[in-house]
C-alpha cells in the first residue's frame, strides 16, 4: 500500500505478477532443486502475456499518475516477502497443518499491524465509512485473508510450491473477467489474446518433470 502510493498502478501489477517466479526461485533455493525447463518456459511465457495484459490496461494510469524508483523498490521488497511466506507457509502446512499455519499466519500479522492501526485509527472518519466498505473489509479478512489462504497453504503443501505457484500468473486474467462483470469493463481483442497467453504458460508451467 506504501508503495502503490508512491508509484504508478500498473508499475505495482507488473511487479506483483511476479511474485510467482520469486516463488519458484525461493522454494528451488529451499529445496535445493532447479526447477524444470517446462516451468521456466511456461513462466516465462505466461510472464509475456502478463506483462502485455497489465501495460495494455493501464496505459492510461501510468500516463495520468507517476511512477517513482522508491516506490517500485518497496513493492519489490513487499512482493519478494509475500513470496517468502508463500514458500514456508505451504512447507509448514505439512508439519503443523494448513489450519494451525493460516491461523499463525493471521495471528502474527495482527500483532504486527497494531500498531499501525492504532497509528492512524485517529485519523479516520469512521462516521464516513459506509456499510459497502465495511462489507469489503469483512470479505478481506474472512474470504480473502481467510479462507483463500486456507486453500492456498493447502495447495502449496500438496501440489508442490514451484508448480502451484505459476497459477498465480492467472490472476490477471479472472480480474479481467470479474471487471466486465461486476464493472461493466469492455473485453477488447488485445486482452482476449493475452488472456489466452497466459493460460497457455500456465498450463504448460503445470507439466509434470519427466523422471531421468
Amino acid at each position: 500500500s506504501a508503495g502503490i502510493g508512491l508509484t504508478a498502478a500498473n508499475h505495482a501489477a507488473l511487479i506483483v505478477a511476479m511474485i510467482p517466479i520469486f516463488t519458484g526461485l525461493i522454494a528451488a533455493a529451499f529445496d535445493r532443486a532447479w526447477a524444470h525447463v517446462a516451468w521456466w518456459a511456461g513462466i516465462s511465457i505466461a510472464g509475456a502475456g502478463t506483462v502485455f495484459l497489465i501495460s495494455y490496461g493501464g496505459s492510461e494510469t501510468l500516463s495520468a499518475g507517476g511512477a517513482s524508483a522508491t516506490g517500485d523498490l518497496i513493492i519489490l521488497g513487499g512482493a519478494v516477502v509475500c513470496a517468502l511466506g508463500y514458500v514456508t507457509g505451504g512447507k509448514l502446512s505439512l508439519v503443523i497443518g494448513t489450519w494451525a499455519t493460516t491461523f499463525w499466519g493471521l495471528a502474527i500479522a495482527a500483532v504486527a499491524t497494531i500498531p499501525v492501526a492504532v497509528a492512524f485509527a485517529p485519523r479516520t472518519d469512521w462516521f464516513a465509512v459506509t456499510g459497502t466498505s465495511w462489507l469489503s473489509l469483512g470479505y478481506l479478512a474472512f474470504i480473502d485473508s481467510f479462507t483463500a489462504y486456507l486453500a492456498w497453504f493447502w495447495s502449496l503443501g500438496h501440489g508442490g510450491i514451484t508448480r502451484m505457484s505459476s497459477w498465480q500468473l492467472g490472476q490477471p486474467v479472472v480480474t479481467l473477467v470479474l471487471a466486465a462483470i461486476v464493472l461493466g469493463e469492455a473485453i477488447t481483442p488485445p486482452l482476449l489474446l493475452s488472456g489466452a497467453v497466459i493460460l497457455a504458460g500456465t498450463g504448460l508451467a503445470q507439466t509434470p518433470r519427466r523422471p531421468g
